[in-house]
């Protein structure tokens, strides 16, 4: 059965988390800086948990997230480094609800 451990918690927070940059990315809201603080934590706890994630998929996020906060491309440009994103953001959710439910 699925306990309410400090595990399974703090990375359905993560989950919740990368769900909502999701949502600020389909609003293309590019110029804050909640992602960032996102990949940060994502980065903290990956190193926390000695490769139960991979820290290649969260590394890739960051550079996404900071060539979409710092734009200068254009719009197909955006368009395509936003997808990749998403991509990643999907790893992710993906990656903690199978450390959640030890899939």
């Amino acid at each position: 059965m699925l306990g309410a451990a400090s595990f399974n918690v703090t990375t359905a927070l993560l989950v919740v988390g990368a769900l909502f940059i999701v949502y600020l990315r389909l609003r293309n809201w590019f110029d804050t800086n909640v992602p960032l603080i996102y990949y940060g934590l994502m980065v903290v706890y990956t190193n926390a948990l000695d490769g139960l994630l991979k820290p290649w998929v969260i590394y890739f996020g960051v550079a996404l997230a900071l060539l979409l906060r710092f734009e200068f491309m254009n719009v197909q440009c955006t368009r395509a480094v936003k997808s990749f994103e998403l991509l990643v953001l999907a790893v992710i959710v993906w990656q903690c609800t199978a450390m959640i439910f030890q899939l």
